[in-house]
């Protein structure tokens, strides 16, 4: 089997690195009371990390940006559906940061030690970048064949 299209590889890492934000630690977060809790999915639902409930939105902004785009790669024949759910999913991508940022700033008196995956949604960023330029890409040398006939 030979790969025809990159864009489908590029969406397929972004949705990887999305879960993987979506269920893993993001942060450590030191409390007060010299108490160390990870924010998490899992512990939000748990009702552990009461000063981020706020960071909800975040999982929930990553978990449907990994869905669209994994509902993004079968849409393969529609490259215009394709490139505009690569921009909506970029967009939805700085807002999970943006409304992460926002829940750090609302805490009271807490240190914020970040975990590696807290950078997977940006990776995920940059694969949606490469995969829409593939699209383009693609979308031009099928208009230029048509152009030929």
């Amino acid at each position: 089997m030979v790969l025809q299209r990159w864009q489908t590889v590029y969406m397929f890492i972004a949705v990887v690195l999305l879960g993987l934000s979506t269920f893993m630690a993001v942060a450590d977060v030191n409390m007060i009371k010299d108490s160390v809790e990870s924010l998490s999915l899992t512990s939000l639902f748990n009702g552990q990390s009461v000063d981020f409930q706020s960071a909800s939105a975040y999982f929930l902004l990553c978990g449907v940006t990994a869905l669209m785009t994994l509902v993004n790669i079968f849409k393969f024949k529609c490259l215009k559906l394709q490139k505009t759910l690569c921009s909506v999913g970029m967009l939805l991508i700085v807002a999970a940061y943006v409304v992460l940022g926002c829940a750090v700033a609302m805490a009271d008196e807490v240190s914020i030690h970040w975990n590696l995956i807290s950078l997977a949604p940006a990776f995920a960023l940059i694969c949606l970048l490469m995969a829409k330029s593939r699209i383009i890409k693609d979308y031009k040398l099928i208009h230029a064949a048509d152009r030929l006939r």
